[in-house]
C-alpha cells in the first residue's frame, strides 16, 4: 500500500485541489495500477466548505479504483476530515452535492459498508445535534446523506444482518486455513443456493413420461421394470425448460438389476434404434444426448459404467469411461488426457440398493459427473456442431437388464442451477 499525504492551505482553490488530485491519481495509478490508495487531508485552517468537499470527492473517486476500501481506510478517512472544535467546520455543512454522490457510493462499495455506515452516522448524528444547540444550520446536501444512511441503516437492520450495502448478502466463509492458504470450503451436497427445485416430491408436474412406467412414491420419481411388463428402455423427460450450462443434483438408487442414466442436452422425438426386443416404442418418451450413467453392478461390465458419459442414441456410444478426462475436437476421435484414478476402485464410491448423491455440471463443452463425492468423469467436446454441445432436455433413463430380472429405480431431491439464462 501507498500512502499519500495531502496538504492543503486554508487558501487552496477548489481548481487546486481538482488539478493536484487528478494528478495523484494518475502518477500512482499508471505506476501501480492494483495499489490501494489511501489519501489522508490535513486541514490546518477553515477552508471554504466547497473546497472541502471538492477534496473529498477527488479522494473518493480515487479510492474506488480497485480494490475497494477498507473499513480502516474508511475510518481513517472520517477521523481524517474530522475538523477541530474552534474552526467551526463539520462533515454534515462540508458536503456538497457531487461530494454527497461520491460519499454515497463508497457507503455502497467499502468491503464493511455497515460498521463504517453505523460510525459514520453515528458521526452525522453528533453533528446535527452539535450545529442544533449553537443555532447554526445545516447543508440541504447534509440532511439528504443524514436520510440516506437513517435508511440504510434500517434496511440493513430490518434485513437483521450485517452486510455490505448494495451488494448481496456476503456468504460465510468456510475455507480451511492452511497456514498461508486455504483449502476450498468442504463439499454440501444439500447447498441449493441458486438452484431451483424441478420435482416437487408429490407429483409428475412438468414431467413427460410413460405412466404405466413412471409414478411419485414416497417422495421419489419411481420406474419398474417387472417380469410381467419388463422395461426394455424408456425415459421420462422434464419439459418446464431447456438447458445448456448448468448444475444438476440429484439422488439416484437402483434396486436388484438393471441399469438408469440421467440425461442432458437430450432431445426428444428423433429416429430410434430400438434395442432387442423393443418394438416401435413412442419417440416422444425416447430421449437422445449426453448421459450420465448409473448402473446396479450385477455383471463386471455393468459395474464400471456408473459416472462414465455416454452418448445415448449416438454413434458416439462411450466417450469418457469412468475414471477418464477425454478430450475431443472436431474431425477427431476421443483423446485420453489424464487419469482419475483406477476404474474399479472408483466403483467402491458407487452404493447399492442405497441412495447416491449424483452431481453433473455442464460448461460450454465441458462435462464434470461426481458421486457421492467422488470425481468419476471428466469430457470435453470442442465441436461446438457436436451433438453433446446443444441446448436440450433433461430426464431420467430406465432400462432392464437382464431382461428376466426385477429393478426397481429411485430418483429424489432433483435440484438445477441455471448459469446459461
Amino acid at each position: 500500500m501507498r500512502a499519500t499525504e495531502v496538504c492543503f492551505d486554508a487558501d487552496a482553490s477548489a481548481d487546486t485541489v481538482r488539478v493536484v488530485g487528478a494528478q495523484i491519481k494518475a502518477i500512482i495509478l499508471c505506476e501501480h495500477p492494483k495499489t490501494s490508495i489511501h489519501a489522508r487531508l490535513c486541514v490546518f485552517a477553515a477552508p471554504d466548505p466547497l473546497v472541502l468537499g471538492e477534496w473529498i470527492g477527488v479522494w473518493l473517486q480515487v479510492r474506488m479504483e480497485p480494490p475497494r476500501p477498507s473499513l480502516a481506510a474508511a475510518l481513517e478517512w472520517v477521523t481524517a476530515i474530522e475538523p477541530g472544535r474552534d474552526q467551526g467546520i463539520n462533515l454534515v455543512s462540508s458536503i456538497s452535492v457531487t461530494t454527497g454522490k461520491e460519499l454515497i457510493r463508497v457507503l455502497c462499495y467499502a468491503d464493511d459498508g455497515f460498521r463504517f455506515i453505523v460510525r459514520l452516522t453515528i458521526k452525522v448524528v453528533e453533528e446535527v445535534m452539535a450545529r442544533s444547540q449553537r443555532g447554526l444550520p445545516l447543508s440541504s446536501m447534509g440532511l439528504i446523506v443524514l436520510m440516506a444512511l437513517a435508511g440504510v441503516l434500517l434496511a440493513a437492520a430490518d434485513k437483521g444482518t450485517a452486510q455490505t450495502v448494495g451488494a448481496s448478502a456476503p456468504k460465510e466463509d468456510k475455507r480451511i486455513k492452511r497456514d498461508f492458504f486455504y483449502e476450498p470450503e468442504p463439499l454440501d451436497f444439500n447447498d441449493h443456493a441458486g438452484y431451483v427445485q424441478i420435482f416437487d416430491g408429490v407429483s409428475l408436474k412438468n414431467w413427460d413420461g410413460d405412466p404405466a412406467i413412471w409414478r411419485v412414491e414416497n417422495g421419489a420419481i419411481v420406474g419398474e421394470s417387472t417380469h410381467e411388463k419388463p422395461v426394455i428402455n424408456s425415459y421420462i423427460s422434464f419439459r418446464g425448460f431447456e438447458a445448456k450450462d448448468f448444475d444438476l443434483k440429484l439422488e439416484i438408487r437402483v434396486d436388484h438389476s438393471g441399469g438408469s442414466g440421467i440425461q442432458y442436452r437430450s432431445k426428444t422425438g428423433l429416429p430410434w434404434k430400438p434395442r432387442p426386443g423393443q418394438v416401435n416404442p413412442n419417440l416422444n418418451w425416447m430421449m437422445t444426448g449426453p448421459q450420465a450413467d448409473f448402473w446396479f453392478p450385477v455383471a463386471p461390465m455393468t459395474a464400471e459404467w456408473t459416472g462414465q458419459f455416454y452418448s445415448e442414441n449416438t454413434p458416439l456410444g462411450i466417450l469418457a469411461w469412468r475414471g477418464q478426462v477425454v478430450e475431443s475436437a472436431p474431425q477427431s476421435y476421443p483423446k485420453l488426457v489424464g487419469n482419475i484414478g483406477d476404474r474399479n476402485a472408483l466403483g467402491g464410491y458407487v452404493k447399492a440398493n442405497d441412495w447416491n448423491q449424483y452431481l453433473i455440471m455442464a460448461r460450454g463443452g465441458t462435462f464434470i459427473h461426481v458421486i457421492n463425492g467422488q470425481l468419476m468423469a471428466v469430457y470435453v467436446d470442442d465441436d461446438p456442431k457436436s451433438s453433446n454441445n446443444q441446448t436440450g432436455l433433461i430426464g431420467i433413463e430406465i432400462e432392464g437388464y437382464p431382461h428376466d430380472q426385477e429393478m426397481r429405480l429411485s430418483v429424489r431431491n432433483v435440484w438445477v442451477k441455471r448459469l446459461d439464462r
